[in-house]
């Protein structure tokens, strides 16, 4: 038997478990990096100018935007909040894209928000003249389109404003460059582009950082919103119909499970397969006090009727434990939820704990993490419209899906931890040919790829494929004890 592998993880280091149908792994907002860099490909597509693109193009679809961009360049997604972020990269580090998705009050200005950038900047590089109080900057506007009187600047059809400044180095002999273009694609929501380089660079990058923006697709944004609705009203359709005795009836079939995560090989044998991690879920119709014995806190009303969701779960990789504690509950009027994760990682010698607790009522959500040296956070993200499912109504999403039979795409509005914030998730249910079941493609946020699972007719889970060629799929716990032992992976 082949000896059992531990790749790096595909995830970053854990400090909250978020579910939707995976275990991702996230780090909390203190402690939030550049999300992993992916090549591009060197394949080219075509193109309005003398640039050769990558093959895979980045998107944002939170915008409607695919953005190619230039072949061996380096092309990241970002996210912080509701705001979602690109940058592009030169393998040389000669320059960088920056590339955000910025909303704003409805009677704001592409001009507005161009003349704002600049400012910013110049300011930045501001020398403060202590006789007359005055700022003086450093930094000197190179150019500005469309200037006065001259027709609109359109980019991709859309009013837009461009323009290149420079500054002082901070280090090296080059003075830098930036420049900036930003559109308006519909009242309040703009995208803008920033580029990084230097001086000396800029007679090659700016005709680069024009053209990339002139081959950027945007969707049509009332097409954006269109679909968007109707995925929402699908969603609201679909809780109306999640009765007390639905959602009893769901928890009474799938009351408790053991799911193995594994990298699978070509020959298809569990002997072979890269052991990931596993996780036990428990599904109970109970009291807040329940939840309250499971976390070692007490709740404001221990008597509370609603559901309760648990999962114990480990994950390996890297020379990296992660074990990882969650305790969810809702009432069952929906009107209050609560949860508590407890996320410890081991890398060596060297043990980190961290925790999130959330609570909501009504529409008043109160979020609190730390962890292992970091400061303590407190955030408050923000309910707003029709859409929403609590963390417990997210897990059985699945269920109810097949149990309503409705093929369509389904929006949800739902708290994750990665981006400790409430994002839009989509459920795309399908019915698969007689007697195979159903497939449900699901997107925990609008920046993130895709993954599939399948459940048979009768609702019972099959497997969950992820992005990266994982595999989450039912199984015992004799027969996990059997695989970790045989592949000598820890199991203290």
């Amino acid at each position: 038997m082949p000896a059992q592998s531990r790749p790096t993880l595909s995830f970053v280091t854990a400090a909250s478990l978020v579910w939707g149908g995976a275990l991702l792994l996230a780090q909390p907002a203190w402690a939030q990096g550049p999300s992993p860099s992916l090549p591009a490909r060197n394949a080219p597509v075509a193109n309005p100018g003398a640039v050769e693109f990558a093959e895979e193009p980045l998107k944002l679809d939170n915008v409607g935007l695919t953005l190619f961009i230039p072949a061996g360049t380096i092309g990241q997604v970002d996210t912080a909040g509701n705001q979602i972020n690109a940058r592009i990269s030169a393998a040389d580090a000669s320059w960088a894209i920056k590339v955000a998705t910025p909303a704003a009050a409805p009677d704001v200005t592409v001009e507005q928000v161009a003349d704002a950038a600049l400012l910013t900047l110049l300011e930045a590089v501001g020398i403060k003249d202590q006789s007359s109080e005055t700022i003086r900057t450093q930094g000197r506007l190179l150019s500005r389109e469309p200037q006065a009187g001259a027709p609109p600047l359109l980019i991709s059809g859309f009013p837009a404003v461009r323009w290149y400044a420079q500054v002082p180095a901070i280090e090296g002999k080059n003075d830098l460059v930036r420049g900036f273009a930003v559109l308006q694609t519909m009242p309040g929501q703009f995208i803008t582009f920033e580029l990084l380089t230097t001086d000396a660079e800029l007679a090659r990058t700016k005709p680069m950082f024009q053209t990339v923006i002139a081959a950027a697709m945007i969707e049509d944004p009332s097409k954006i919103q269109s679909l968007r609705a109707a995925a929402i009203a699908a969603g609201r359709r679909l809780m109306e119909t999640a009765s007390d005795e639905a959602i009893r009836e769901i928890i009474a079939a799938n009351g408790e499970r053991w799911e193995r995560l594994y990298r699978p090989t070509s020959s298809g044998s569990d002997s072979e397969a890269v052991e990931l991690g596993y996780r036990r879920i428990r599904l109970i119709a109970g009291t807040r006090s329940d939840m309250d014995r499971a976390t070692g806190t007490r709740g404001g009303n221990d008597r509370q009727e609603g559901y309760i969701v648990r999962m114990d779960a480990r994950v390996v990789g890297g020379g990296m434990i992660v074990d990882s504690q969650s305790v969810y509950f809702v009432s069952a009027d929906r009107e209050n939820e609560a949860w508590t994760v407890r996320n410890g990682v081991k890398v060596k010698d060297a043990r980190q704990h961290f925790t999130e607790a959330g609570a909501r009522t009504g529409t008043s959500m109160i979020v609190k993490v730390e962890g292992t040296g970091a400061t303590p956070q407190t955030h408050r993200p923000s309910i707003q419209g029709e859409g929403y499912v609590s963390q417990v109504e997210a897990i059985l999403l699945p269920h109810l899906l097949v149990r309503s039979g409705a093929q369509a795409e389904h929006g949800f509005y739902a708290y994750q931890s990665q981006a400790t914030t409430i994002r839009l998730r989509r459920d795309t249910l399908e019915s698969l040919p007689t007697g195979q079941g159903w497939r449900i493609t699901t997107r925990l946020a609008e920046d993130r790829p895709a993954q599939v699972s399948y459940y048979r007719e009768t609702g019972e889970f099959v497997r969950t494929e992820l992005p990266d060629g994982s595999v989450w799929e039912p199984t015992t716990l004799t027969r996990l004890e059997q695989l970790w032992r045989t592949k000598g992976l820890p199991m203290d």
